[in-house]
């Protein structure tokens, strides 16, 4: 969920990105995206937890922004639903598709799809 900007200061402070920044509401908060990921991809906090190889409560307490992940847990979060840390953290809204592996013919057919239904 996005909330609406607040004004910025007039200083460098405003390309710090801070955790203040963030409860600002500049960008989208961290555990709403986490929560947002889990539940666009249908798993529990369960199946989430189990894939990250923590607790369900790990998971919990991450989306009641009662903690923060780990830069280790933000990587393994961002493999697991084919995001960037960026996008995580509320500094990039673009989303990828993970097409390693994937037969360099049918890219640009891919890619041809997409643009399709951006129209």
């Amino acid at each position: 969920m996005l909330r609406e900007p607040q004004q910025p200061p007039d200083n460098d402070s405003f390309y710090k990105l801070t955790r203040q920044n963030v409860l600002n509401g500049w960008r989208i908060l961290l555990n709403e995206r986490i929560k947002q990921l889990r539940t666009e991809r249908g798993f529990s906090q369960v199946e989430l937890a189990e894939k990250l190889g923590i607790s369900k409560q790990s998971v919990s307490n991450w989306e009641n922004d009662n903690i923060q992940p780990s830069i280790e847990m933000l990587l393994k979060l961002s493999h697991i639903f084919s995001v960037s840390t960026d996008y995580l953290l509320g500094e990039d809204s673009r989303q990828f598709l993970e097409i390693t592996g994937l037969n360099q013919k049918y890219i640009p057919h891919i890619q041809q799809i997409i643009d399709d239904l951006k129209q």
